[in-house]
């Protein structure tokens, strides 16, 4: 059976799962049995037959930004099943359960990072988007040096970061819309205002101009950047203090969605490495929630009919009207209809591709007059997932 982890023995049991699945140093087994104990409450679940534990996964609360608004998102991970126990539906009862009870909540989506794609597709996870990385020579940005104008940031630049940031991450599905608790993570990170430096230390340089700031952790594999602007010199600026590095003492290997904007501000595109491969997986868990939160460009109506094996409120035909800047989501009336199962819906939601885009390569079904509609009237954004879980 399913149910929620709330003992300390519950913990001690999930530490056990999750340092076996994950090969996690047992010298450090209390420690990982602390953390599991500060779990968000009431939101880490268990796979159980009698006492014995044969799974755990943990959804974490998030809101992101999708279509410049903030949407509540679950994070599923630390999912973990011990090998005897593998391939007997417990973990696929974990799934079922996570989807459940997010639509139960009125949270519309759910995401992941999955060790299989094909795994928790058969649980309407679906692959929606690309990430991508590069990988910057900070010499071919020594030309806009003259530009990068940038001071170490102190805590009284807080309010601007944060203006920043906000202002920045609308532009992007499913960038984080940070709370309270999350901006005062940011600042201890960086430690703003302390001279130490070394390895280890997260930085925050923000323009004179307070028109955008970077943060950068040297470290190597991949890097932690946060490359916000706000104008056209601030970028040249941002990248202009790269190009006061040298490539032996500052890693520049990140994921951002300004791949293209790199290639074109360095010396020589061709020396801009670039690397795309799958994003998170995406499940849309509230269909009606979903479509409630959508900021509508113009009026319009169409319809959409939805399948979904596993939560049933998911189900049914709903008739979708966008005026006065929102959507409302009732019964299906005579007109245009977009033909979904979960997966077309998560690459609906998503917006990598257009709805037009998306009904020509066959990946969802339904009028192209829909199509058109949902086009015209939800806002186009790019995607960044800017966190992890």
């Amino acid at each position: 059976m399913v149910r929620i982890l709330k003992s300390d023995e519950d913990f001690y049991k999930a530490a056990q799962v999750t340092s076996y699945a994950f090969a996690t140093d047992c010298g450090r087994f209390e420690t990982r049995v602390e953390n599991h104990k500060n779990w968000p409450e009431s939101r880490a679940t268990g796979y159980f037959d009698g006492d014995v534990l044969h799974a755990v996964m943990l959804s974490t609360p998030f809101t992101v930004y999708l279509w410049g608004v903030p949407v509540r998102m679950d994070g599923v991970g630390s999912f973990a099943a011990l090998p005897e126990f593998r391939h007997g539906g417990s973990v696929a009862a974990l799934l079922k359960e996570s989807a459940r009870r997010s639509a139960a909540e009125g949270v519309p989506l759910s995401m992941l990072n999955p060790f299989s794609y094909g795994f928790y597709k058969k649980y309407g996870w679906e692959y929606a988007y690309d990430a991508e990385k590069v990988k910057l020579p900070p010499e071919q940005f020594a030309h806009l040096a003259k530009f990068g104008d940038l001071r170490p940031a102190i805590p009284e630049d807080m309010p601007h970061i944060r203006r920043l940031y906000e202002q920045y991450a609308k532009r992007y599905n499913f960038m984080a819309a940070r709370d309270e608790a999350a901006w005062k993570k940011f600042e201890e990170k960086k430690r703003l205002g302390d001279p130490a430096q070394g390895k280890g230390r997260e930085y925050c340089y923000i323009r004179k101009e307070l028109d955008g700031y970077l943060t950068f952790e040297m470290k190597e594999g991949e890097s932690k950047v946060e490359f916000v602007f706000a104008s056209p010199a601030a970028v040249r600026g941002l990248a202009g203090f790269f190009g006061r590095h040298n490539s032996p003492y500052i890693n520049l290997d990140f994921q951002t969605p300004h791949a293209s904007l790199f290639r074109s501000l360095a010396a020589d595109p061709r020396a801009v490495e670039v690397i795309s491969w799958p994003g998170f997986m995406l499940r849309v868990t509230n269909f009606k929630a979903l479509a409630e939160a959508i900021p509508a460009r113009e009026n319009g109506k169409l319809n959409v009919e939805l399948a979904d094996d596993v939560v049933s409120e998911n189900c049914g035909a709903f008739g979708l009207t966008f005026k006065d800047g929102r959507c409302e989501a009732g019964p299906a009336e005579p007109g245009p209809a977009l033909k979904l199962d979960v997966y077309g819906a998560a690459r609906l939601a998503c917006g990598a591709k257009s709805a037009e885009a998306l009904l020509g390569e066959g990946l969802i079904r339904g009028d192209v007059e829909a199509a058109r509609v949902w086009d015209r009237v939800v806002p186009r954004s790019r995607v960044f997932l800017n966190f992890g879980f």
